[in-house]
């Protein structure tokens, strides 16, 4: 009978330990498996962040922003605005003046990428080629207008007087196919920022 009574026994523990492991079983997966969505989702932004570091890393390789890098793109834009503007303008060329132009534009590039920052680089040099574009062809219109290159002080003095009383040839000037030529190749090196920006 005490034979009996201990298979019994066993038997009943046996029954009892296959439902307790039934049952941690059934609580212990699911939340496994809760732990492991977070860790999924969690290697998943990692991946994510990566792959933005990594695009952004290879945008500012296309940029310009290293300071030798920018200094000479700033020193090339100005020197190809400068030609520009000299060959629209005038019909006698030397080398000297060449020569002077490029130290001149060398000198600009070497300053405005020394004050820039390498933090607020992709702002303010598309802002300071802006810039320059702009005088540029301000420079230009004033000269096709009245067939004398003034200094910029004079034509910000001037500038009222002139739009009130010389905007139609300046409209003129603007929307006919010599102005928007000349535009489009003086605002050439700001296109070419952003477009390496973009690559």
């Amino acid at each position: 009978m005490s034979s009996q009574k201990k298979k019994r026994k066993r038997k009943k523990n046996q029954k009892w330990k296959q439902k307790v492991q039934s049952v941690q079983a059934s609580v212990v997966q699911p939340v496994q498996a809760s732990k492991a969505q977070p860790a999924q989702k969690r290697s998943e932004g990692a991946v994510q962040a990566v792959k933005r570091k990594s695009a952004a890393a290879n945008a500012k390789d296309f940029l310009p922003c290293g300071s030798i890098r920018l200094a000479a793109f700033l020193s090339l834009s100005c020197f190809y605005m400068e030609i520009v503007f000299k060959l629209s303008v005038e019909t006698l060329h030397t080398g000297s003046s060449f020569v002077f132009l490029a130290l001149f534009s060398l000198c600009v590039g070497l300053i405005v990428s020394g004050i820039i920052s390498k933090k607020a680089v992709q702002v303010l040099a598309p802002c300071c080629l802006g810039f320059l574009s702009l005088v540029f062809i301000v420079e230009f219109l004033v000269y096709r207008q009245f067939k004398v290159a003034y200094d910029i002080n004079t034509i910000l003095n001037a500038a009222t007087d002139a739009l009130g009383g010389f905007g139609a040839d300046i409209r003129r000037l603007i929307f006919c196919f010599d102005g928007i030529s000349h535009i489009a190749l003086l605002l050439l090196p700001l296109v070419l920022w952003f477009v390496l920006g973009k690559r």
